[in-house]
C-alpha cells in the first residue's frame, strides 16, 4: 500500500478566475470522446457506464503512538458509475420539467451523480475529507474514470443499420468536486472544524466557472449551480430519484426494516425538491488533467495518444489548477490550446 502525505492531495485555486471564458477552445479530445460515448450509448438511449477509481483512506489508529502519529494509508477503490454528460451541457430529456440554465455554456468536465452517504464521497475530498460531520460541496481528491467504448453492432444491411466500430478505451484523470444543496449558500455555514475542508461554496463556484466556456460572451452571468443540480435530479426517472431516499447505503438490513416511511426501497419520487432525496443527492464533476486514449480497432496496429493539460502562460497557474505539467517539448508533441497531445506506444 502506498502512503501519501496529506499535503500532496491539497489543491488550491487562483482567485483571478471568477467567470467563464469565451475564448478557450474545447479540449482536443472532447468531440471524439463524446462521439464514441454517443455511438456506444445509442445517442443516450442506453446508459453509458464507466469505472471510477479513487484513493480511499484507511482509518487511523484511535491512539497513535508517540512521538508522532502514523502517516495516512490509502488503498485503491473502484466502482461502476453512469456518465451524465459534460457539466453545463445536460443531456436533453423531454420528461424533465426542471428549469434549465441557458444554452451556450459548456465545459470539458465529466459529470455524474451519487448519494452523499456513499463510501466513495469522502474520497473526492482527498486529505481534506472530514473525519466526522456532513460532507457538503467541495473536493479536490484525485480520481480516474475509465470508459470502454466498443461502438455498436449493425442490425442490418442499410446505411443506418451497419453500426459503427469504435473499440476505444478512454481514461480521464483529474480531480473530483462535489456539488450539493449548499452550493448557493455562500461562504456562511458550518465552521472549518466541522467540515474539515478548504473549500467554501463561493470559492468552489469561482473555480468551476473558470473551467467552463460561455459561447455567448456573457462570462457565465446568470448561470446557477443550484439550478443545474436540480436539472440533473430531474433528468433521472422517478424510481432512480427515489433511490436517494433509500436507507443509508452499506448499513445492515434488519428483519424489521426502517421505521421511517420516507426511507424505503422502491419509493418513486416525483417531487424535484423532495427533502429526503434531495438532501442526499449530489452531482460530482471531474476536472480533467490528463486523458489517455487507446484505439484497438486494428489488432495489428493499435494506437495510443496522451493528452496533458499544460500551463496557460509561462510561470502562471494551470488555469486555476496547481501543478501543471510544463514538460519539455518532445518529438511528436503537439500543442492545442491548453492541451498537449503526443502519440505513444500502446
Amino acid at each position: 500500500m502506498r502512503r501519501l502525505s496529506p499535503k500532496s492531495l491539497t489543491f488550491h485555486i487562483d482567485r483571478r478566475h471568477k467567470t467563464m471564458t469565451s475564448t478557450a477552445p474545447p479540449a482536443p479530445w472532447r468531440a471524439l470522446f463524446l462521439d464514441h460515448v454517443n455511438t456506444t450509448s445509442n445517442n443516450g438511449a442506453e446508459p453509458m457506464e464507466f469505472t471510477l477509481a479513487t484513493l480511499h483512506p484507511l482509518p487511523l489508529p484511535s491512539s497513535p503512538s508517540p512521538p508522532s502519529p502514523p502517516a495516512q494509508t490509502y488503498v485503491p477503490r473502484a466502482r461502476t458509475c453512469v456518465f451524465r454528460g459534460m457539466f453545463g451541457t445536460l443531456p436533453p430529456n423531454e420528461r424533465n420539467t426542471a428549469p434549465r440554465n441557458r444554452e451556450g455554456v459548456d465545459s470539458d468536465m465529466v459529470a455524474f451523480t451519487t448519494d452523499a452517504r456513499m463510501a466513495k464521497v469522502p474520497d473526492f475530498f482527498g486529505a481534506a475529507a472530514p473525519r466526522a460531520g456532513t460532507l457538503g460541496s467541495g473536493g479536490g481528491g484525485p480520481v480516474e474514470a475509465v470508459f470502454w467504448a466498443p461502438g455498436r453492432k449493425g442490425e442490418g444491411e442499410g446505411e443506418g443499420e451497419r453500426g459503427k466500430e469504435v473499440m476505444t478505451q478512454w481514461r480521464i484523470r483529474g480531480e473530483a468536486y462535489v456539488v450539493g444543496p449548499d452550493i448557493e449558500g455562500g461562504d456562511e455555514g458550518p465552521g472549518e472544524g466541522e467540515r474539515g475542508r478548504e473549500w467554501g461554496e463561493e470559492k468552489l463556484k469561482r473555480f468551476l466557472l473558470s473551467q467552463m466556456r460561455d459561447a455567448t460572451g456573457e462570462g457565465g452571468e446568470g448561470f446557477s449551480f443550484a439550478r443545474e443540480v436540480t436539472a440533473h435530479f430531474g433528468n433521472l426517472g422517478p424510481l432512480m430519484r427515489g433511490s436517494f431516499a433509500n436507507p443509508p447505503p452499506g448499513t445492515p438490513i434488519s428483519s424489521e426494516g426502517t421505521d421511517d416511511p420516507a426511507e424505503r426501497v422502491g419509493r418513486r419520487v416525483e417531487d424535484l425538491h423532495d427533502p429526503v432525496a434531495r438532501g442526499n443527492f449530489r452531482v460530482v464533476i471531474i476536472v480533467p488533467r490528463e486523458v489517455d486514449q487507446v484505439d484497438l480497432r486494428d489488432p495489428q496496429r493499435p494506437r495510443r495518444w496522451l493528452y496533458r493539460r499544460v500551463r496557460a502562460e509561462p510561470g502562471g497557474g494551470d488555469d486555476g489548477l496547481v501543478g501543471g505539467e510544463g514538460k519539455a517539448k518532445e518529438a511528436g508533441r503537439v500543442r492545442d490550446g491548453q492541451w498537449e497531445k503526443i502519440e505513444v506506444w500502446p
